[in-house]
């Protein structure tokens, strides 16, 4: 045998068993004896590639096709290594001139569509996997390519479609499996989802992005223990990918490990500092362990990326840290935009018959014992039977307890969809005629946008449970009051403002007796201090509106601060803050959560609430201003800065809303000081408690009514929407 043919057997012998640095050797040689056999270059070409040498594999290729130019399987690994480093324009070129020399090539029909795809020429990729399906009707891999056409399209039913023949052609075939999970927990079938991951790990164990994704689908079904398993097996078999340690860090803020959630956010700093909603996360999971070292630095660099339209921040998270209306809705647009498009999957709902009464949906996580439920309860309870249908829409697990059970016995109908995927809630509520949604979450925990994004109703109202613009055009009105949301700060918000006289719905029972009397003995605070007090959660609580409480204890001498605070080192924090500010730490005096009487009962023992900013307090001051606790507010810019001010405007006690931080300190100080001026005010709250408009709900539900019915008129009778004001 001659050396040259020697060396080819010798290197295609290599090849086989993949000894691909001995296979090159041997093919070099071969060359230099005979340097124009296209084959030769060719089989070096494909070995270079596989070791990832893509600028050689480049050369070689190109030797071969001058060698042999009508060789399409040349053009075809050409524009592959092309693919491969991006310059997708010369891929292009490549794989189209493969298919001009052989018109039935499939895998160049199929890698075309992946070019056209990252050049976002959707139409010219479809053609591509069409054309490819059509000379192969079995080749699994443009089946599996298209379906990701038709998902990224909308079109789930048909993706799944395609995706489940790319199965039915190769059983095994794991991208399927895995783009199947993916597909079923994008439309909210997270059960379905799960069982196509845990299919693609039983069939590759190490598939990364399986466990990643299982424990995603596994913390959205409440199983965290589960969770927890996926996302650190995914840790550990990639150790920088910051996806997960995003994810696990979202999920131990949720389950309440923040010191957990703060490592993992953390990490994901380390491996990509611009990590989409990486900064916004981090700083407010912080700010539940009242952590302030870099608060302002951090702040400003959150205000300066979402002013350049970056992914800083969820919204939620902004409404405590910054009182900037256009920054939230900037930051919700950006949000809402990213996450939550609107889906034109469903066509568009027309008017439905006549009903005989117009039927209301509720959707929320919190009804159970929760401040949302809190403030909603009798709401649904004395609705007008004559002329609505109420229904309720849980979205997370009942808990069977007092207000669940309440809210379950004051509604027509309650469905809990908590395990049902966004689609089905969506079909139900459509298939039930809704007229009228009510989102009582928005963008805040257990909340399901997805659903409104789909349109489960003609009109979708947002209410309480966020406080600002969604800034999603399938959101159609926003419930406000004219304190809340004036005139000029309509431009902040892309809803209809629904303008009651008085934005926060309430129980009426009957709030003067207590179950039980305390005093101050029960929490060791001396007869003759002045009890300042402060109920809302850690979040709210800014390093500038500490310094104010700071120095209102300063100059109120016999004094003292009580806290809601559930985290020790949250507890530990604030004590170095007040110390380093000059005050003794234990006129600070800690309290944890209690069940809702006893903790309404607390309210005996505390003088005066210092209301928080910029994230005022809204269940918790009206159930200060409900016990006769006082409450003082600084009236900020945005809906959540300016929810004290409205609430006391509904009890008559405006005197107690200030406009800046320095009022705020020298009222708080006159307040705790000039018991005169305190007793007069404490007499007028009680005075007003009986009539104040806070507590009527009755009349709120009279006035919540109208506006239901105004959007309902302007619905059926095809008007533009418009913003709408409820007269007293």
């Amino acid at each position: 045998m001659e050396l040259f043919s020697k060396l080819l057997t010798q290197g295609n012998q290599a090849f086989e068993k993949g000894k691909f640095d001995e296979a090159e050797i041997k093919y070099k040689k071969a060359i230099k004896l005979k340097p124009n056999i296209a084959e030769v270059h060719f089989n070096l070409a494909i070995i270079q590639y596989t070791l990832n040498k893509l600028d050689e594999a480049e050369g070689s290729y190109k030797k071969t096709i001058s060698l042999k130019p009508d060789m399409s399987q040349a053009y075809q690994n050409l524009g592959t290594v092309y693919s491969r480093i991006d310059r997708l324009e010369e891929a292009e070129k490549y794989y189209k001139k493969a298919i001009e020399i052989n018109p039935n090539y499939v895998e160049a029909y199929n890698n075309l569509g992946t070019v056209f795809l990252k050049l976002k020429k959707i139409s010219e990729a479809e053609l591509c996997y069409k054309k490819a399906i059509k000379i192969k009707p079995d080749f699994f891999r443009a089946h599996n390519n298209f379906a990701k056409i038709l998902r990224d399209q909308g079109k789930f039913d048909e993706s799944i479609l395609s995706y489940k023949k790319a199965l039915e052609i190769k059983p095994g075939y794991l991208e399927a499996h895995f783009n199947l999970g993916i597909i079923y927990n994008q439309i909210g079938k997270i059960s379905e989802a799960e069982k196509f991951f845990i299919k693609v790990l039983e069939l590759d164990p190490n598939y990364v992005e399986a466990h990643f994704n299982l424990g995603l689908v596994l913390s959205d079904l409440f199983r965290f223990g589960e969770a927890e398993v996926s996302f650190k097996k995914a840790i550990k078999l990639k150790p920088d990918f910051a996806e997960v340690y995003f994810s696990f860090a979202n999920m131990l803020k949720e389950i309440k490990r923040p010191e957990e959630a703060i490592k993992n956010y953390e990490q994901v700093k380390i491996l990509n500092p611009k990590f989409d909603y990486l900064l916004g996360s981090l700083i407010h999971v912080k700010m539940h362990l009242c952590i302030w070292d870099d608060y302002y630095k951090d702040v400003t660099e959150l205000i300066k990326k979402i002013d350049n339209g970056n992914k800083a921040s969820t919204p939620f998270p902004l409404h405590s840290l910054i009182d900037n209306p256009r920054i939230h809705r900037k930051c919700a647009k950006i949000f809402s935009k990213d996450q939550y498009p609107n889906s034109n999957f469903f066509p568009h709902i027309p008017p439905y018959k006549d009903h005989k009464k117009i039927k209301i949906g509720y959707f929320s996580p919190d009804f159970k014992n929760h401040a949302v439920s809190y403030l909603t309860a009798e709401l649904y309870e004395i609705h007008n039977r004559e002329k609505f249908e109420v229904h309720a829409f849980m979205l997370s697990a009942d808990k069977n307890d007092e207000f669940n059970i309440r809210i379950k016995k004051g509604v027509d109908h309650f469905h809990n969809v908590h395990l049902i995927s966004d689609f089905d809630v969506v079909k139900l509520a459509r298939s039930l005629e809704i007229d009228i949604v009510i989102d009582l979450a928005g963008f805040t925990g257990g909340s399901r946008t997805g659903i409104f994004a789909m349109s489960a109703a003609p009109i979708q109202v947002s209410y309480i449970g966020y406080l600002g613009t969604m800034e999603a055009d399938y959101i159609d009105y926003l419930i406000a009051d004219k304190t809340i949301i004036p005139e000029i700060h309509k431009k902040y918000y892309s809803e209809k403002i629904v303008y009651l006289p008085s934005f926060q719905v309430n129980v009426s029972q009957d709030f003067t007796q207590n179950k039980k009397i305390l005093d101050r003995k029960n929490f060791n605070i001396p007869e003759g201090v002045f009890v300042f007090c402060c109920f809302n959660n850690t979040y709210k609580i800014t390093p500038d509106i500490f310094n104010c409480w700071a120095r209102i204890l300063k100059q109120v001498k016999a004094s003292v601060l009580m806290l809601f605070v559930q985290s020790e080192t949250a507890i530990k924090n604030l004590k170095t803050e007040i110390n380093n500010r000059g005050i003794d730490p234990n006129r600070l005096i800690f309290v944890k959560h209690l069940d809702r009487p006893d903790y309404l009962d607390r309210y005996q023992v505390v003088d005066l609430f210092l209301d928080t900013f910029p994230y005022n307090g809204g269940a918790t001051t009206s159930d200060a201003l409900r016990m006769g606790v006082p409450v003082l507010t600084c009236e900020g810019e945005s809906f959540a800065s300016r929810m004290g001010a409205s609430l006391l405007k509904a009890t008559g006690l405006q005197e107690l809303k200030v406009t800046s931080l320095e009022q705020y300190e020298l009222l708080g100080i006159e307040l705790g000081t000039n018991s005169k001026r305190f007793n007069i005010i404490k007499k007028k709250l009680g005075d007003n408690l009986a009539t104040a408009q806070l507590y009527n709900t009755k009349l709120f539900v009279q006035q919540l009514e109208a506006a239901y019915l105004i959007m309902h008129k302007k619905y059926k009778n095809k008007l533009n929407l418009d913003n709408i004001d409820i007269e007293k």
